[in-house]
């Protein structure tokens, strides 16, 4: 085959095409894929990356966004969701959280999702932290934990909104 002199030119015959297109690379450009240690999820592609796997003990990957953290952490002890979120909540101080609700549950994708929501306040810094454990089989601890600001009325920001919507239509288990 002889090489065309100009770039090809795809014109769609109909609406249906255009929109296909559109949204083939919306998920193209826009969408990253997380797929680490037996889960996998979609999450905004603007997000920075960051992983500490130095540890053979303690694995941790972070997606952060403007408002967002999305944190999972493959941990080789036995901890409980609260004994994890007890971590948590002495890095921030013992007087500075209150709990939401220590017995959550969250529908990601096809799986359930039980865990513990905090709300930390540092200086003007108000959070919200919800800890999940995610089911392992390997015998190692497994946590997914979103980190997402809140405004004075403890609304979560609109990019956490989002991207959980995301996270709960794409996520699964798999083997790892």
């Amino acid at each position: 085959m002889g090489k065309l002199s100009r770039p090809a030119k795809v014109v769609p015959h109909n609406s249906l095409a255009t929109l296909q297109i559109q949204r083939l690379l919306s998920r193209l450009y826009l969408i990253g894929r997380f797929r680490f240690k037996g889960i996998a999820f979609e999450y905004p592609r603007t997000f920075a990356f960051e992983a500490d796997l130095k540890n053979l003990d303690s694995k941790s990957w972070t997606l952060s966004g403007n408002d967002l953290r999305i944190m999972y952490f493959v941990i080789n002890a036995k901890l409980t969701t609260r004994e994890y979120a007890d971590g948590m909540i002495e890095q921030f101080g013992r007087k500075n959280y209150r709990v939401v609700d220590a017995n959550v549950k969250i529908t990601l994708g096809e799986h359930t999702l039980y865990g513990k929501i905090i709300e930390v306040k540092v200086s003007s810094l108000e959070i919200v932290i919800d800890i999940y454990k995610v089911p392992s089989q390997d015998g190692v601890r497994k946590f997914l934990v979103f980190q997402d600001s809140i405004d004075k009325a403890g609304n979560r920001s609109e990019e956490g909104k989002q991207t959980l919507n995301k996270v709960k239509s794409s996520f699964a288990l798999e083997r790892s």
